[in-house]
């Protein structure tokens, strides 16, 4: 999730952990589940009603991009820049120094997103290294003019489910784009933080969340 703070000029991108177990309110009854199994019970919507409910905030819009829609995104727009590891480097197939800042097109972008079982720590890396692709995403969008930012949005709405109109993204692009929104400080947070949450090994693998601490 991102969240952007007009008045200390942040912009706070979250993950939250799929692994949570939560209560979801399921169509098919009530359901104690991975926090990721919303959306195959209703959707975005599902997903946001529980991420609200657990967390106790407001969620505005959604975003939601498919395999092929990532990479079609990121080759948009022309790749992102992104400091891989040597081990994230042989994870994804790339020949790299140790924390060299690569380039990276929409395939290797999205293997870089996607590598798993190579980190002691498993989704808390994970995560971390999606938030820095988002943050590479952000600051890509220094390079765009108003009119390449007026092109891309209407070429992406093709690739996205949203609940924004393509009018609504125009217009908050341009916004971050004139209020030069991507200056802002970034500030990288996973949910639930180390001090409220467990890992619980029973039929399946799963974080136990002190929801009201974490919220």
């Amino acid at each position: 999730m991102m969240s952007l703070n007009k008045e200390t000029k942040k912009i706070f991108l979250t993950s939250f952990f799929r692994d949570s177990y939560t209560y979801i309110n399921s169509s098919y009854g009530d359901k104690y589940a991975k926090i990721n199994a919303a959306y195959a019970h209703g959707g975005a919507k599902k997903l946001i009603e529980t991420l609200q409910n657990d967390y106790k905030i407001a969620i505005d819009h959604y975003v939601s991009v498919n395999f092929t829609s990532f990479v079609k995104i990121v080759d948009l727009i022309g790749g992102v820049d992104i400091t891989v590891q040597p081990y994230e480097a042989k994870a994804v197939g790339l020949d790299c120094p140790s924390g060299e800042n690569v380039h990276l097109n929409g395939e290797q972008a999205l293997m870089f997103c996607r590598i798993r079982k190579c980190d002691a720590d498993g989704d808390v890396s994970r995560t971390r290294r999606q938030r820095m692709f988002i943050s590479s995403l952000i600051k890509r969008t220094q390079e765009l003019s108003l009119s390449e930012v007026a092109e891309v949005i209407e070429t992406l709405f093709e690739y996205v489910k949203t609940d924004c109109s393509s009018v609504q993204l125009i217009s908050y692009a341009t916004q971050a784009l004139i209020n030069k929104w991507y200056n802002y400080e970034i500030i990288s947070q996973s949910v639930p933080s180390l001090e409220h949450r467990m890992d619980y090994r029973g039929y399946a693998w799963v974080w136990i969340v002190d929801y009201p601490a974490a919220a």
